[in-house]
């Protein structure tokens, strides 16, 4: 059929890195996630980061984004989600930053009283500790992350 063939004797993996002939920038492409609304695209002062947890595994950036716009904050830069390797799949709960000690003092306080999805969200500050115990609850509410299979 000749519909599969290449017609040089390079791999098509090749093909794919290598950029085309015309085009002379030296800089690397980045894949650069988009901050949330209202963002100023080139922020460059403070970050001040916590987790969020007890999340359901279906809550997204936007209702997070929405749930915080709702206490009246309006400077919050970022979102990320933790997810399961395997299935790409929520762990239930995120790193969040605001661009205020402020921001996130506020959030601290009333967000773990507003409900998502069913569920009162946990927020602590961000260090090694609380991203472990996330990172346990995770495991346990997910028992099939540990290689084992829930008994029925």
């Amino acid at each position: 059929d000749g519909e599969f063939e290449n017609d040089h004797d390079g791999d098509l993996y090749d093909d794919v890195l290598t950029r085309p002939s015309n085009d002379s920038a030296s800089t690397p492409i980045k894949e650069e996630k988009s901050p949330p609304a209202g963002t100023p695209v080139n922020y460059t002062g403070k970050k001040v980061a916590i987790y969020v947890g007890n999340l359901s595994w279906w809550t997204t950036d936007q209702d997070l984004t929405d749930a915080i716009s709702a206490l009246g904050i309006s400077d919050l830069l970022e979102i990320k989600f933790y997810e399961n390797r395997i299935n790409g799949q929520s762990k239930g709960f995120a790193t969040v930053v605001f661009g205020s000690d402020s921001s996130s003092r506020i959030t601290m306080d009333r967000l773990p009283k507003k409900e998502l999805h069913g569920q009162n969200p946990v927020v602590t500050w961000a260090n090694k500790q609380t991203l472990q115990q996330f990172e346990n609850q995770a495991r346990k509410d997910n028992p099939q992350q540990n290689g084992t299979r829930p008994t029925l």
